[in-house]
């Protein structure tokens, strides 16, 4: 992607700089523009010959390669769009604007589709909604691609959440 480092990139430092700081509407406004740059890139996730992902990591290629098993060649690019997406959809979710969350999502899903903190995020807001069984399959459906220590703990307090909205301690007491 051509314009990455010189227009998107400070688009993104900026959000991320002003999220830390609590500045959630603000970020929101930066991190839109560089999204709306890469949507101008035209860059597409898949064609006829290649599958286009940017992991975080080679485990994640690795991963994505057995579970899934590809027909089309992967291309990894270097630009982190999944993560861009993964702020993108946090921040919207800040802004209660759910459903432009799940889309933002989706998208950080479709270019790292290994990445458990996109696919938690993703279920915040089906738990945020009072959707409990959606919540509950997303949770489930990531435990395959648990790797970090980090990820692992937040799926088990995610089905400890689940288990104790349904009335089942026990499980709940287990997970925890």
């Amino acid at each position: 992607m051509k314009n990455y480092r010189t227009e998107i990139e400070p688009l993104w430092n900026k959000a991320r700089e002003l999220s830390k700081a609590g500045e959630y509407s603000d970020a929101l406004i930066y991190v839109e523009q560089a999204v709306e740059k890469i949507k101008k890139n035209g860059i597409c996730t898949e064609d006829d010959k290649y599958e286009y992902h940017c992991f975080d990591e080679v485990f994640e290629n690795v991963l994505y390669s057995h579970i899934f098993e590809p027909e089309k060649e992967l291309k990894i690019i270097d630009e982190p769009l999944s993560r861009i997406y993964l702020d993108y959809g946090a921040l919207l979710y800040e802004a209660k604007r759910f459903d432009d969350a799940i889309v933002a999502l989706e998208k950080g899903m479709k270019w790292n589709p290994m990445d458990a903190r996109i696919r938690f995020e993703y279920g915040e807001v089906f738990k945020v909604r009072h959707e409990m069984e959606s919540f509950f399959e997303i949770t489930k459906e990531t435990m395959p691609f648990l790797f970090r220590f980090e990820d692992m703990a937040r799926c088990y307090r995610n089905l400890g959440f689940y288990f104790i909205e349904m009335k089942k301690y026990d499980v709940a007491m287990a997970l925890y």
